[in-house]
């Protein structure tokens, strides 16, 4: 799974793939927490798989996702610098069929995303495995 995505597009992009995951998504925030410079939002994110998951074709299983989402602003609050999100990935996968087989396999895939991502922002990556290769 992409984990790192850029800027306001960017987070327009994870929703929009969350979307077209879950078309019925809901987000309930359970707490938040505010202090200078940061807030901390727990939330739980459910809906239907019914849509491609990162690779995962739809399911129509009912998934729920516990995120914390954390905020930095800068010194007076009045610009988003950074939105950081933390969510345990294989709990995802094992909430779809087949369970901690499909959790196996979701970790394969996300592994093989992390290195199709570090290749693409790391020219020099590629160029050492393209020697290799």
């Amino acid at each position: 799974m992409h984990t790192n995505y850029e800027g306001i597009d960017g987070v327009h992009r994870i929703y929009e793939l969350l979307y077209a995951a879950m078309p019925d998504m809901h987000i309930e925030v359970k707490s938040q927490y505010d202090v200078p410079g940061c807030s901390v939002v727990e939330v739980v994110i459910s809906g239907t798989h019914r849509g491609d998951f990162f690779g995962l074709a739809a399911t129509q299983k009912h998934i729920t996702i516990p995120i914390a989402g954390f905020y930095l602003f800068n010194e007076d609050s009045t610009k988003l610098l950074a939105e950081r999100i933390y969510f345990d990935q294989l709990s995802i996968f094992a909430q779809l069929p087949l369970g901690l087989k499909n959790a196996v396999a979701g970790l394969k895939l996300l592994n093989e995303n992390r290195r199709a991502q570090a290749r693409k922002s790391n020219p020099a990556q590629k160029v050492v495995q393209a020697a290799a290769g």
